[in-house]
């Protein structure tokens, strides 16, 4: 039979305190959640090294920047009007290290110098800015505003204004990136010897899709006044305007496509540059639902094509250059389809040096220089367009005036659901050729009895 030991009430007792004891000595780490700048913490940078903060929430006023982020969290002023993160001449404002999910709102960031992602140097994260100005900040390589270095960020309801690289003077992606309802204004890709620069407003050669935003008065020296694609690239119901690619050699002053470019329902207008006025092309280029208007260039005041370009329900007028004021073919395919290509005053409607245009039907051409043939293309027809402007939607279009012969005359067999505002196709028995769909829609209100 087995020994039966039994505790001593004492022992009993002591082992009691002991876990006391170890209770009440043991730290407990206080719950995360928000804290203030200058409220809670003297600084940002204070506030980010204090893991107790999830959510940062930084007063009206001046902050310093060079702030370096290694965790999750989220930081957010009171408006860009209000809340101000100065980088004093260095930078980046913010450096964000791989791997986290951080979120950037209501700030204004501005007066950087560094190397590349003067503004912000993401690196690998999952990033938001929302409500934010990115401001004069200068990078003496990529990415003035933003350098995304294979992250994923979403930008939204921001502003790019004067900022400088020498690719991507606004942003600079090799990542993925989405923006929607942003301004790019004012800012350039140029170096300091004036020999390089692409992207004035954006430089890509990751996957982006861009929307409901806005280009304007953006430089770049060599390519790309508002954007530079070497990657995939989607711009959608967006502005493109009054941008330039400057150098003497300068080409695609609204955009430079090396890779693979979408545009759907945007506007590219009154850009200039020696080559593409408003695009040139060396990679695949799919066009729907646009209108390319008042751009200018030595060659191809709309279009200047070098590899393969699918356009369709578009309208190209307006355009001016020595060749080929709506496109100029130097080597490669363009497809037409549905899309009017008129009224170019300098260089004609087109400019065939090489390469291949084809009429995939149902185009009008208004000098009879496209070489139109198939049996429903309108060649030498005049289009009866009206001025560029404001007709409803998110850009500027130009609308067919009364007895155009575009009216019902594109193909409905391949007509997108709706024109380039948005407005329903067809109304009537026939798509619209062209960007605009003619006719109007009225909505009677419900009538409710008594």
């Amino acid at each position: 039979m087995k020994k039966v030991t039994f505790l001593t009430l004492p022992f009993l007792f002591a082992l009691a305190s002991l876990g006391l004891f170890l209770r009440l000595s043991t730290p407990v780490k206080a719950a995360a959640g928000p804290c203030s700048v200058p409220g809670s913490h003297p600084s940002i940078q204070a506030a980010v090294n204090d893991i107790n903060c999830d959510t940062i929430n930084v007063a009206a006023g001046t902050f310093n920047g060079v702030v370096g982020i290694t965790r999750s969290l989220a930081i957010v002023g009171e408006g860009p009007g209000s809340t101000f993160v100065d980088g004093g001449g260095g930078g980046p404002n913010f450096y964000v290290s791989p791997g986290l999910t951080v979120s950037l709102e209501s700030l204004t960031i501005f007066n950087g110098y560094h190397v590349e992602g003067t503004g912000i140097y993401n690196e690998g994260s999952r990033l938001t800015i929302s409500n934010t100005r990115f401001m004069s900040n200068t990078a003496t390589g990529e990415g003035g505003g933003l350098y995304n270095l294979n992250g994923q960020v979403t930008i939204l309801n921001s502003e790019f204004v004067t900022n400088s690289a020498v690719f991507g003077g606004g942003i600079y992606n090799t990542g993925i990136i989405t923006v929607a309802q942003t301004l790019f204004r004012g800012n350039s890709a140029v170096n300091q010897t004036f020999t390089l620069g692409a992207g004035g407003g954006l430089y890509s050669s990751g996957s982006g899709t861009v929307e409901r935003s806005q280009f304007v008065n953006n430089r770049a020296f060599a390519n790309g006044g508002a954007v530079s694609n070497n990657g995939n690239l989607l711009i959608r119901q967006t502005s493109i305007d009054e941008n330039f690619a400057v150098s003497g050699t300068g080409s695609g002053g609204g955009i430079g496509n090396s890779g693979g470019l979408i545009v759907i329902s945007s506007a590219i207008i009154n850009n200039n540059a020696i080559d593409g006025g408003g695009v040139i092309n060396n990679g695949s280029l799919a066009m729907i639902n646009s209108t390319v208007s008042g751009n200018n260039g030595n060659g191809g005041g709309g279009l200047q094509n070098r590899n393969l370009a699918t356009i369709s329900y578009s309208t190209f007028s307006d355009n001016m250059a020595l060749a080929g004021g709506g496109i100029l073919m130097i080597t490669g395919t363009v497809n037409l389809n549905s899309t009017i290509i008129a009224l170019n005053p300098g260089g004609g409607d087109c400019f065939i040096a090489g390469g291949v245009l084809i009429s995939q039907d149902y185009n009008l051409d208004g000098d009879n220089s496209c070489n139109l043939s198939q049996p429903n293309d309108l060649p030498g027809m005049p289009p009866l367009l009206g001025p560029l402007q404001n007709n409803g939607g998110w850009t500027q279009t130009q609308a067919l005036m009364p007895g155009s012969p575009g009216i019902d005359g594109g193909d409905s067999a391949t007509c997108p659901p709706g024109d380039q505002r948005g407005f329903p196709r067809p109304i009537g028995p026939a798509c619209d050729i062209g960007a605009y769909e003619a006719g109007m829609v009225v909505y009677l209100p419900a009538i409710r009895k008594p």
